[in-house]
């Protein structure tokens, strides 16, 4: 693709400068968790490269607090500077919104499954499970 110039400033700017502390405000638990949580893991697992995985626990641990609800599903929105969350404003009732929790959960199955070289048999059973029912429907 030709983009290897790319690539490395975005490497080196995530190995050197990328802290989620840096952040200024809430975070968007679904979001932060596919786009960096994943992208990361992604980027490990392509490249083998300690860092991005460590960047990416780093940003599951910012993003705990979410988390600390009495169901164990996560609120919307994290402040990692603070470690506080809260839902969005419409969702405020103590409710969290399921259809992120789900579709993070299945998106995680497949990840797991490829970062363990496909030994996570209970993951990609899962994957496979749900797959399968959703094509009967």
């Amino acid at each position: 693709m030709g983009i290897k110039d790319e690539y490395e400033r975005a490497r080196t700017y995530i190995r050197d400068e990328f802290s989620i502390k840096k952040a200024t405000g809430q975070l968007f638990v679904f979001e932060t968790t596919i786009r960096f949580v994943g992208g990361l893991l992604i980027l490990f697992g392509l490249t083998g490269e300690q860092f991005y995985k460590t960047k990416a626990q780093g940003i599951a641990n910012a993003l705990l607090p979410a988390f600390e609800t009495p169901s164990g599903i996560a609120k919307s929105l994290v402040n990692p500077v603070t470690k506080t969350s809260i839902n969005y404003n419409w969702a405020q009732s103590g409710s969290s919104i399921l259809a992120e929790f789900g579709d993070s959960f299945y998106e995680y199955l497949i990840k797991s499954y490829l970062l363990t070289n496909k030994t996570d048999s209970q993951a990609i059973r899962m994957h496979k499970e749900a797959s399968d029912a959703i094509q009967k429907q």
